[in-house]
């Protein structure tokens, strides 16, 4: 269920869903009450055992052995050393933009292994905004002192 502008589900609502097919619910109904697609539910209930077999627990070993497949064939592309130097770029604060060309792989690919990986990189402009705002506090503290002044 890792569709566009979704998210995987959680256990938390895997057991929701086992105990709304233990109590007869529609898979529609299921699906509103959880705020996702009706069609998406439906998918999870199929592979993961039907309506009479679903076990929550069960349907999350499998989304997470799935993951871990993905993860897997993501990092098939990257070699140790990539790998690494990707790693030390997001621990060094470094935009995805630098990282990708220090590493020397596509924006796209780099993208889709962060978003495995669950990291997260700044944005390339991050360091020019941070300048700003030390910009801006040092004009708010000018500013301050000048009307300190005027009231004494």
């Amino acid at each position: 269920m890792a569709g566009k502008g979704s998210s995987e589900l959680k256990l938390s609502e895997r057991i929701i869903i086992e105990e709304m097919l233990r109590a007869g619910a529609k898979t529609g109904t299921i699906a509103a009450s959880l705020s996702r697609s009706h069609s998406g539910v439906k998918c999870e209930i199929r592979r993961s055992g039907g309506r009479e077999n679903y076990c929550a627990h069960t349907a999350q070993k499998i989304s997470d052995l799935n993951k871990e497949n993905r993860i897997r064939a993501l990092r098939k592309g990257f070699s140790e050393e990539e790998a690494r130097l990707i790693t030390a770029g997001v621990g060094e604060g470094w935009s995805r933009n630098k990282i990708a060309t220090n590493v020397g792989c596509t924006h796209h690919r780099l993208r889709q292994f962060l978003k495995q990986m669950d990291m997260k990189t700044l944005p390339k402009n991050y360091v020019a905004f941070e300048e700003r705002i030390s910009a801006l506090e040092q004009q708010v503290e000018i500013i301050l002192e000048i009307m300190e002044k005027k009231n004494d």
